[in-house]
C-alpha cells in the first residue's frame, strides 16, 4: 500500500532519498559536478515522502520564494519505482501543502540532463489543471 508522509529536512527517510538524488545527479552531471554540487543541499521546509509497506520510494519538496509563489524542489522516485504514477502522488501532495499555505502560482527549475522529469511534471500538472509553470 503506497502512503504519503509530510516530513522536514531533518527526516532519515528524506535524509536518506535526498542523498540517493545527489548522487545521481553527481553521476548524470560528471562534468559539471562540481558547480551543481553546491545546489545539492537542503534547504527546504516543507517535504513528503512516499511509501509502500514502509519503504521509502520517492520525496519532494517545495521553497517559499515570494507570498504567493512556491518553488517545486528535490522531486526525487526510486529508479526501480519509477512509471508507477508515484511522482505524480507526490506532486499531487506537495500541490495540496503549497495550497493550505496559500500559494497559488508553482514553479519548476529543470537541468537540460533532466528533462524526461520535465516531461513528466509537465504531463502531470496539464492533466490535473494545476496552477504549474515551468522554468
Amino acid at each position: 500500500m503506497v502512503t504519503l508522509k509530510r516530513t522536514s529536512s531533518d527526516h532519515p527517510d528524506f535524509k536518506y532519498l535526498i542523498q540517493l538524488f545527489d548522487d545521481y545527479l553527481v553521476e548524470i552531471n560528471s562534468d559539471e559536478k562540481d558547480f551543481y554540487t553546491q545546489f545539492c543541499q537542503i534547504y527546504v521546509k516543507n517535504e513528503v515522502n512516499c511509501y509502500e509497506n514502509h519503504i521509502p520510494l520517492a520525496c519532494g519538496a517545495f521553497k517559499k520564494l515570494e507570498p504567493n509563489v512556491a518553488e517545486i524542489k528535490r522531486i526525487f522516485v526510486l529508479p526501480e519505482s519509477r512509471g508507477t504514477e508515484i511522482a505524480s502522488k507526490v506532486l499531487t501532495e506537495i500541490e495540496t501543502k503549497a495550497i493550505e499555505e496559500k500559494h497559488v502560482v508553482f514553479i519548476l527549475k529543470n537541468q537540460k540532463k533532466t528533462r524526461k522529469s520535465h516531461r513528466i511534471t509537465h504531463s502531470f500538472w496539464v492533466q490535473n489543471n494545476s496552477k504549474f509553470g515551468a522554468l
